[in-house]
C-alpha cells in the first residue's frame, strides 16, 4: 500500500470512495467537502492524504483552523476520513491519521481537532477536555464527538471562538 498526497486528478475515484464508505444521509455531502479540498486555495496548506493500491483505499483532510479573533492559524481539522468498505479494519485509516498528524504537526500546528466517534479517535490521543476550551463555528449536534489533540506545547492558547475553511463552514456539519 502506498501512502501520498491526492491530486485533483483523483476526484472521480476518491468522491466514489466516499459515496460507498459513508450511509446514503451524508455520503454526497461528506464526498463534495473532500473534493473540495483538493482544489482549495488558502494561506495555510490543506493536507489531502490517501491510501491506494491499485484503486484508492482510504482519505483524510486536515484543514487548518483559526482563532476568530485574530484569525491566527492555530492547528487543524481532521475531517473528512474515509475507507472504501471493502478495506475497512486493516489499519488504513489509522496509518492515514498517523500520517497527518506527523506532517501538521511538522508544519508547527498547537491543536488538531476532529468531529467523529470518540471511540475511535481516543486511540491516537484525542480527548474531549483538550477541545473544550475552543467555541467552533457553529452549534454541534453532537457535542460528546468534538476533541482535540495537542501537538506542540509551545502553540497552546487558553481558548476562544475558532473559524474553519470554507468547506465546512456549513451548521449542517455540525
Amino acid at each position: 500500500m502506498r501512502l501520498r498526497e491526492a491530486l485533483e486528478s483523483d476526484a472521480d475515484e476518491l468522491k466514489d470512495m466516499y459515496l460507498r464508505a459513508f450511509d446514503e444521509s451524508e455520503a454526497a455531502t461528506v464526498a463534495a467537502v473532500a473534493l473540495r479540498f483538493l482544489s482549495e486555495e488558502s494561506a495555510d496548506p490543506v493536507l489531502s492524504l490517501l491510501a491506494e493500491e491499485e484503486q484508492i483505499l482510504g482519505h483524510v483532510s486536515f484543514s487548518p483552523v483559526y482563532l476568530s479573533q485574530t484569525h491566527r492559524l492555530i492547528g487543524y481539522l481532521l475531517a473528512p476520513l474515509a475507507v472504501h468498505p471493502d478495506f475497512q479494519k486493516k489499519g488504513i485509516g489509522s496509518q492515514l491519521v498517523k500520517l497527518g498528524l506527523d506532517r501538521v504537526s511538522s508544519l508547527g500546528a498547537g491543536y488538531v481537532f476532529v468531529y467523529g466517534d470518540p471511540k475511535y479517535y481516543e486511540r491516537f490521543g484525542f480527548e474531549a477536555n483538550k477541545a473544550s476550551p475552543f467555541i467552533p463555528p457553529h452549534p454541534l449536534q453532537y457535542p460528546y464527538a468534538r476533541q482535540g489533540m495537542i501537538l506542540n506545547e509551545n502553540k497552546t492558547l487558553k481558548g476562544g471562538s475558532i473559524t474553519c475553511s470554507s468547506a465546512f463552514d456549513d451548521p449542517n456539519m455540525w
